[in-house]
């Protein structure tokens, strides 16, 4: 919507001052962030990958300490060739600073990937519809 938005825009910046078309598209821009937060909630999830060597360490902590649930995938390095273990845990936005911390105090070397997710799709997750 905000492509549609900002296309038009543009197209019709020959009939306006530039500082009205820049203006409508930081209105466009706002707009389209406050209506995807309110479509999505305050309730976002984060899915969070971790490679590291204390992955046990890690895993413990998160399922004890942050009582989150840790999914184990098995990986092997493309430049090693070693296996190891990779977690997958998905967190809700608020816990994403609790869980860096976590993973900062014991391994302040992990490979840390933090994404987005569309929706997630389980009760014990919490504040998700009841299918």
């Amino acid at each position: 919507m905000l492509v549609v938005n900002s296309t038009v825009v543009l197209l019709t910046a020959c009939l306006y001052s530039l500082e009205t078309v820049l203006y409508t598209m930081i209105f466009l821009y706002v707009n389209s962030r406050v209506l995807n937060l309110v479509v999505t909630g305050l309730s976002q999830r984060k899915a969070v990958f971790i490679v590291s060597p204390r992955w046990k360490e890690i895993s413990d902590e998160i399922m004890n300490g942050l009582h989150r649930g840790v999914t184990f995938l098995y990986g092997k390095g493309g430049y090693t060739g070693s296996e190891t273990c990779i977690l997958y845990v998905v967190v809700a936005f608020r816990n994403i600073g609790p869980l860096k911390n976590v993973i900062r105090r014991i391994d302040p070397r992990a490979f840390v990937v933090v994404t987005d997710t569309l929706e997630v799709m389980n009760p014990s997750i919490g504040n998700q519809p009841h299918w």
